[in-house]
């Protein structure tokens, strides 16, 4: 096993294969794994991007985790700390480590954290992990390290859809809404040639809304 770190745009540049290898082997993937929402974030709400260190774990030569944390400071008890924690933005609603095979990440953790200690240049008091779900590979790794002083507290809850066809959606929303719907969807119609878009990477958004 070897772990190396990288920093900000550049190091997220140079780190693309090996982020895209990682997010093909999960199993469920989620919007804030993929490489190009932290691109996002760096580029348009980070003020020092350099500050932000990618770390990432390697199995021979083969990629397994990467762990997106920034170099900040907060005051606990009226004293100011050195932390590391995951991006944290108003717009960033969720967090979490990206890890190809979340049943080995406790493993990596403990390796991970040595390895923060000794870069260079690098010193921390504690790691912030915020907006992670419950069941998120951040939290479960940290809960399951017994050398490790972690505390956790529940900050809210996080809405979600499940996503299911369309018409078994429709059944389930409420007779008045359906009625809405179909309302609506007749004066659209009634406006001429309409048409739906679905886009999921920045290219297809770009075409979409020219």
């Amino acid at each position: 096993m070897s772990i190396k770190t990288f920093r900000g745009l550049s190091g997220l540049d140079e780190i693309a294969t090996e982020w895209e290898f990682i997010t093909k082997l999960m199993d469920r993937k989620r919007f804030f794994y993929l490489a190009d929402w932290y691109r996002c974030y760096l580029e348009t709400l980070e003020e020092e991007p350099d500050k932000v260190l990618f770390t990432i774990v390697y199995i021979g030569d083969k990629p397994e985790a990467i762990f997106p944390l920034k170099i900040s400071a907060r005051r606990i008890l009226g004293l100011r700390m050195k932390v590391l924690e995951l991006p944290s933005h108003p717009h960033m609603c969720l967090n979490d480590f990206i890890v190809a095979r979340p049943a080995y990440v406790k493993s990596y953790v403990p390796l991970v954290l040595k390895h923060l200690k000794e870069v260079e240049g690098l010193s921390w008091d504690y790691i912030y992990l915020p907006r992670v779900l419950e069941e998120s590979t951040a939290a479960i790794a940290l809960v399951e390290q017994s050398d490790t002083l972690s505390v956790k507290r529940s900050c809210g809850c996080c809405n979600y859809l499940v996503i299911r066809p369309y018409s078994a959606m429709f059944q389930g929303f409420s007779r008045n809404f359906r009625s809405c719907m179909r309302r609506a969807k007749k004066r659209a119609e009634e406006l001429g040639n309409i048409h739906y878009t679905t886009a999921s990477t920045y290219p297809e958004l770009e075409t979409a809304y020219v």
